[in-house]
């Protein structure tokens, strides 16, 4: 069973652009049940620190930033369970009836089917508590070249490509009619279910 929790992730709370401000009051609209939990880089720097001391020095050496925001995400997710969802990724409806019969749930957009990319996209995930996969996955990353780019390494392609090697996972991957990227121009999908409206922040932002 999917923990009904719904985390965030952002710099902090007093600098969040007002352009990801909807994102959350989606989630609570359509999902008013659920606890939601924000996680500044503060928050997560501690949590890693104390839950998962092991991996802490070879998180904090991942560069670019994007990558530990990236893999923190798996580490939060390893330990609560719940659901991930980027702040620029926006619910159109409640998610609940479609998490089962699966442990792990992610999507894959128009754009990657189009170019034929593994994926798993990582704007929105869920996952049961505890689950393997999610520090299996943050191993793997470790023990891939650091020169890497981003999305290849521990971004959506990156954990594609880890599942093409590792296909045990009880995972489901919604199709772009179910949740998709905006503004691509190989064309984008229904997303019936929620949208990923791809600020891409992280492209702009140079911090190490």
């Amino acid at each position: 069973m999917i923990p009904k929790i719904v985390h965030q992730s952002y710099k902090d709370k007093d600098s969040i652009p007002h352009f990801f401000l909807q994102s959350p009051k989606l989630i609570k609209e359509y999902m008013p049940d659920w606890d939601y939990k924000f996680w500044s880089d503060e928050h997560i720097d501690k949590f890693i620190k104390y839950n998962y001391p092991y991996g802490y020095d070879k998180w904090i050496e991942l560069t670019p930033k994007i990558k530990r925001i990236d893999v923190s995400r798996y580490y939060i997710l390893h330990y609560f369970g719940g659901v991930y969802m980027d702040m620029d990724f926006h619910l159109k409806k409640d998610i609940e009836p479609i998490l089962k019969d699966a442990n792990i749930f992610s999507y894959k957009p128009y754009q990657a089917v189009v170019k034929g990319w593994d994926f798993f996209g990582n704007a929105f995930m869920a996952t049961e508590k505890e689950e393997p996969f999610w520090l299996d996955l943050i191993n793997w990353i470790y023990e891939q070249p650091s020169q890497d780019h981003v999305l290849q390494h521990t971004g959506p392609r990156g954990i594609g490509k880890f599942l093409v090697d590792k296909p045990q996972y009880n995972t489901h991957i919604f199709s772009h009619d179910t949740f998709c990227n905006s503004h691509c121009g190989d064309g984008i999908g229904k997303g019936e279910y929620g949208v990923h409206i791809r600020a891409a922040t992280w492209q702009r932002n140079k911090e190490k």
